[in-house]
């Protein structure tokens, strides 16, 4: 299989197409991001045409981040992006752990106490 050229189908976004792959009637595209950071030069993945990906969110998608880039806010690059989301991904159920020692009462206590305890020694007395 005859490898494809890569395509700049906007400024700072390029795309190939896959020789076997379909979208549809068309073959399918890759996107990718190009945009400098530090002072080197980063291609990103964004992903498949097919996927939903096309010119138009790929432009928004480098808009955001050269704008993080500029503001200071956000994620500079996909990379941190996702690194950030699995992060959180990973914080979520310890969060949901100490949410819900927090929301425990008294009155919970008393609801587990008579459904297990109680339920114990009432059925040892018959």
């Amino acid at each position: 299989m005859k490898a494809t050229n890569w395509i700049t189908a906007a400024p700072g976004v390029r795309c190939r197409k896959h020789l076997t792959r379909k979208h549809g009637a068309r073959l399918d595209r890759y996107f990718t991001l190009r945009f400098s950071v530090g002072g080197k030069q980063v291609e990103e993945a964004l992903g498949w045409a097919s996927e939903g990906w096309t010119v138009a969110k790929a432009q928004e998608k480098l808009a955001e981040l050269r704008k993080a880039r500029r503001t200071g806010q956000g994620h500079i690059t996909l990379r941190e992006e996702a690194e950030a989301n699995r992060r959180a991904a990973r914080q979520r159920p310890e969060d949901e752990a100490a949410l819900a020692r927090r929301q425990r009462t008294v009155g919970h206590l008393w609801d587990r106490y008579s459904k297990e305890v109680m339920a114990i020694e009432n059925s040892r007395e018959l």
